[in-house]
């Protein structure tokens, strides 16, 4: 067997995994990918900031026409943006992750060409050289249409639920103030 090229046995348990990969394919395999993962958790951040903001210009402006907080459209439309604007965002980072994760090395589709990768950036600069921003963003719409129907509808329910959760502790703040 080549041993340059992972064992295809099957693991048997988590413990076996970890020997096998670090004795096959070194001890950094099993923290191939991370350093992406860890910059993903910008994915959340931006979509929160993005619907807080906006929400939050939203509110005021209607506040002064006389209107109250957000519709359920409204929240379900910037629930679906908020999340556009964060996979956009990341949506490359998801690319090396996804590439640094299963290999060290790629075939680029734009020139047929084996590409090695070491570690994140260098990741993101080779498919950029080699495969232009279109490779920095292959199969994003996709992930647009499934990340952004889901977030769409979290946040219109976190929207109902803050709402209902609000007006539940005012109506018992109120039935403890006509007690005392």
């Amino acid at each position: 067997q080549d041993s340059s090229k992972p064992s295809t046995d099957h693991y048997n348990g988590m413990i076996d995994a970890i020997i096998k990969i670090r004795r096959e394919e070194g001890l950094f395999k099993l923290w191939a990918g991370v350093s992406s993962s860890l910059l993903l958790c910008c994915n959340p951040a931006i979509q929160f900031a993005v619907y807080e903001t906006i929400k939050r210009f939203l509110i005021n402006r209607k506040s002064k026409l006389g209107k109250k907080g957000l519709s359920s459209l409204e929240a379900f439309i910037l629930g679906a943006f908020a999340k556009w604007v964060a996979t956009i965002t990341t949506y490359p980072l998801q690319v090396a992750q996804t590439r640094l994760r299963f290999g060290k090395t790629s075939t680029s589709s734009q020139t047929g060409q084996v590409v090695e990768y070491n570690g994140t950036l260098d990741c993101l600069v080779k498919i950029y050289k080699y495969e232009g921003k279109s490779g920095l963003f292959r199969g994003m719409e996709t992930k647009l249409w499934h990340s952004t129907l889901i977030s769409a509808l979290m946040f219109l329910t976190y929207e109902k639920i803050q709402r209902l959760v609000g007006n539940a502790i005012i109506a018992k703040v109120a039935k403890k103030s006509k007690v005392n």
